[in-house]
């Protein structure tokens, strides 16, 4: 039998697949109309890399607890995978290691990606950066006059 060289490192036990949620909203304050923005923070999966698509598909399944219908998976940066193949190994699909994989809900508002209390921390954060900004504007303003 012949050796692996020892520059080559053996396959992993494991790869790390990097999971991001978009979606367009009108209504959101940050964002202009049509512009995509990340719905949370991002979601890393261990997982085998002989695994079929649809195993990491259950897994964000189980930790989000989102159904399957209302997601849309999309490699970057704008192949959609088919339910077709799902049944696919992730290298078949286009997964690898340290990859990252869009997620977006299939209907508008069809999900949360993290819990309420995430976005109202941010609509939070917003709302103290532009009252900040608006503050340091009045200073401006009145050392101006």
């Amino acid at each position: 039998m012949s050796q692996r060289p020892s520059s080559v490192p053996p396959p992993p036990s494991s790869i790390t697949v990097k999971i991001k949620a978009y979606t367009k909203d009108p209504y959101h304050p940050d964002y202009p109309e049509n512009e995509e923005w990340i719905m949370g923070d991002i979601l890393e999966i261990q997982i085998d890399p002989s695994a079929k698509f649809v195993e990491l598909v259950k897994q964000i399944r189980d930790v989000k607890g989102i159904p399957l219908i209302r997601m849309k998976f999309i490699l970057p940066p704008a192949r959609s995978i088919a339910n077709e193949k799902w049944d696919k190994t992730l290298r078949q699909v286009g997964v690898y290691n340290n990859g990252t994989l869009r997620v977006e809900p299939t209907m508008d508002y069809g999900w949360e990606w993290e819990k309420i209390e995430y976005y109202w921390g941010k609509i939070i954060e917003s709302l103290n950066k532009k009252l900040s900004s608006l503050h340091l504007l009045k200073q401006l303003g009145s050392k101006i006059l």
